[in-house]
């Protein structure tokens, strides 16, 4: 942290934590059913870990992110910014991003098209 940054409180990190596992969720097509039955947990679990509201411990992260087929610094990696991710992990994320935009793109003209 750079002297001209405040300190971030658990809470916040907590919040940004759940955010970050439900976008990637979201992106890849899991529903938090799904999610909660690689791991051992129940939806309702999922839920109050992407809200925030329960932390995610180590162990549960490392769960999430072995379900998700993704590495913790996804998750994380916001928080180390000297980190990056190699080219073919960018790759591979472009692609998801590009196939969740071509989703998106179809139910809106679904949406549009009713």
């Amino acid at each position: 942290m750079s002297a001209n940054e405040a300190p971030i409180d658990d809470r916040t990190i907590d919040q940004e934590i759940g955010a970050r596992i439900r976008a990637t969720r979201e992106v890849l097509g899991v529903t938090q059913q799904l999610l909660a039955s690689d791991v051992g947990v129940t939806f309702q679990q999922i839920q109050k870990y992407e809200k925030g509201i329960n932390r995610v411990s180590a162990a549960m992260l490392v769960k999430l992110c072995q379900a998700m087929k993704i590495s913790p610094m996804e998750i994380v990696g916001a928080y180390f910014p000297h980190e990056r991710p190699s080219d073919d992990r960018l790759d591979w994320l472009q692609e998801k991003l590009l196939t969740a935009e071509r989703k998106l793109a179809g139910v809106r003209r679904a949406l549009r098209d009713e």
